[in-house]
């Protein structure tokens, strides 16, 4: 993803979806997150999962619930797969504005300082 290092995250939403989890439970969540934007889907396999979460067999019943089966191999997490495709848009749209120079000047100087 090295031409999208970041995607949004919703403060509110983020909280309301994972108010119920304890604090290692949010801990698993994030770093599978983390491990799913950088591979864009994670394997469907409790050996691999557990290498980002330390605490996969004690937090997975309550995590798992974030996670879709995309198929028998993998998992995604939908709102992430959402969301980096919604900034990956944008910084498209932002890269062909740029080609067309950015933004035109302003013409018109302005007559006097403003209050």
């Amino acid at each position: 993803m090295a031409n999208n290092p970041s995607f949004s995250l919703y403060v509110n939403d983020f909280e309301g979806g994972t108010r119920h989890m304890t604090d290692e439970e949010l801990g698993c969540y994030v770093r599978l997150l983390f491990a799913q934007f950088n591979r864009e889907k994670l394997p469907n396999n409790p050996d691999f999962l557990s290498r980002f979460c330390t605490s996969f067999e004690k937090s997975w019943s309550i995590v798992s619930e974030k996670f879709e089966k995309i198929d028998d191999n993998f998992l995604q997490n939908k709102r992430l797969v959402k969301e980096t495709i919604k900034r990956g848009n944008f910084i498209d749209k932002q890269q062909v504005n740029g080609r067309k120079g950015g933004r035109p000047p302003n013409k018109q100087k302005p007559i006097k300082n403003p209050n």
